[in-house]
């Protein structure tokens, strides 16, 4: 019981700083035009290789690393391991 009790502070702690990041978050934007192709969820992840686009496109599969840097100018596209994909927007 008293580890409960120890760990109760850090565990509101925890959910301000979550509060805290999702207030610095930029809203979402339609700067990479996401939206032209969100036809193509719950496509393979296959066709979007060949899509031509004015700016950057980032295809991102599960576990994949990808770098934190914010840019609504890019296209990313999520695909699940079955290479389907889940989602296309702005960041």
């Amino acid at each position: 019981m008293r580890g409960i009790l120890a760990l109760a502070p850090l565990l509101l702690l925890m959910a301000c700083a979550e509060a805290d990041m999702a207030d610095r978050m930029p809203p979402p934007s339609d700067e990479c035009r996401a939206s032209r192709f969100q036809g193509l969820i719950g496509q393979k992840a296959e066709l979007a290789r060949g899509l031509r686009v004015d700016g950057p496109v980032r295809l991102i599969g599960p576990n994949m690393p990808v770098t934190a840097d914010y840019s609504a100018a890019r296209l990313n596209i999520e695909y699940d391991g079955d290479g389907v994909i889940t989602r296309i927007s702005c960041y």
